[in-house]
């Protein structure tokens, strides 16, 4: 019958009933019975650890009854004691954080986040928007960013949040992590330049870009089609679900791969991929080459301001099975046009049109 009591599904006051000198069921009599009645919880926790002293459970129980008589000091204790015998307490790991945290030992802070979140992915919710919080104050920053470089599981949904904060210091996060030997991944770059594209901010943008890899944000990202900067808008995006009538293939005379677009398949004239440009105020000229495949065809290329739509430029290519290279030249104006886009867009959406190639974008101040 003893046995029996230890039998999870059996109500807990009943387990203490049948089996009083059992420790684990004791500990689970006193856990069910803290927020109903926290002196037969109190009693209950004492009594089990005098059964088993390495109960966790017992000694988390007595910890909150510390907390509810205020003996905070007690309750630390029992935290961290609770937390030492068991891996598996989230309480008391939450306990300790903020204990580790306001006590200045921020690596050991960060230790019990992962060992968290790690253990109960749910936890997220709760846990990341503190961690988002702490990377504005300084003094802890070198230590989250350190875990952070060791690419733990929830890195990803750390920035996530992170870059959803309007308290977050993107170029503190990632000097931090450059010290710590880390370096956002390509899709965390691309997210966080990405956020600053939709601002309108084009200084923040470049300057994280820089920040992040070392170098210069290119006037043109991935003008050949060679692979992907995950740069966010700032790589070239399709314009709409339009499957595989647009895609990047090899080239057919071998050099490297481009943009093939069907327009038939595309339907109605529209534009097909485009790309944010954050360039300084002046004059440029952007470059490509194209050709029809089997016949002769059509394409438009055009660069506008993003925020208003206003046209700088734009082109029809009349295209034949010949690579031809095609030209056009815009103004960036001082104001009213922080982030640019350029668009390629089909021109008709005919049964008789021929599969279109464009690659070899290049772009220049003059």
């Amino acid at each position: 019958m003893k046995g029996f009591a230890a039998e999870p599904r059996l109500a807990p006051s009943v387990a203490a009933r049948v089996d009083p000198s059992n420790g684990a069921v004791l500990a689970r009599f006193a856990q069910s019975q803290i927020l109903r009645d926290v002196p037969v919880a109190r009693d209950a926790a004492q009594r089990a650890l005098i059964q088993d002293p390495l109960s966790s459970r017992a000694t988390l129980v007595l910890a909150l009854a510390a907390v509810d008589s205020s003996d905070i000091a007690a309750a630390d204790k029992l935290m961290a004691r609770a937390a030492e015998l068991s891996r598996r307490e989230s309480t008391a790991d939450a306990w300790m954080f903020d204990l580790d945290m306001t006590q200045g030992r921020y690596a050991d802070a960060f230790r019990r986040a992962d060992v968290m979140l790690r253990r109960e992915p749910g936890l997220a919710a709760q846990i990341l928007p503190t961690l988002v919080k702490v990377s504005t104050f300084p003094p802890a920053l070198p230590d989250l960013a350190g875990r952070l470089a060791k690419q733990p599981p929830w890195r990803g949904a750390f920035f996530q949040s992170f870059i959803g904060s309007a308290d977050a210091d993107y170029a503190a996060v990632l000097a931090a992590l450059r010290d710590a030997g880390g370096r956002p991944t390509p899709s965390e770059l691309g997210s966080l330049v990405e956020r600053q594209v939709r601002l309108g901010d084009a200084d923040g943008a470049r300057a994280l870009w820089q920040q992040a890899t070392g170098r210069s944000l290119p006037l043109i990202v991935n003008g050949g089609f060679e692979g992907s900067a995950s740069a966010g808008s700032l790589d070239w995006q399709g314009e709409r679900a339009i499957g595989r009538a647009v895609g990047i293939a090899p080239r057919p005379d071998g050099k490297g791969p481009a943009l093939r677009i069907d327009p038939y398949a595309v339907g109605k004239p529209r534009a097909v991929m485009s790309q944010s440009l954050l360039l300084a105020p002046g004059s440029y000229a952007l470059r490509y080459e194209g050709r029809a495949e089997g016949g002769n065809g059509s394409l438009e290329v055009s660069v506008r301001c993003a925020a208003s739509n206003q046209l700088l430029a734009r082109e029809r290519n009349d295209f034949t099975q010949g690579w031809a290279t095609s030209a056009l030249t815009f103004v960036v104006p001082a104001t009213n046009c922080a982030v640019k886009q350029v668009r390629i867009a089909t021109v008709s959406g005919r049964r008789s049109d021929v599969p279109l190639w464009i690659d070899s974008f290049s772009l220049r101040r003059q």
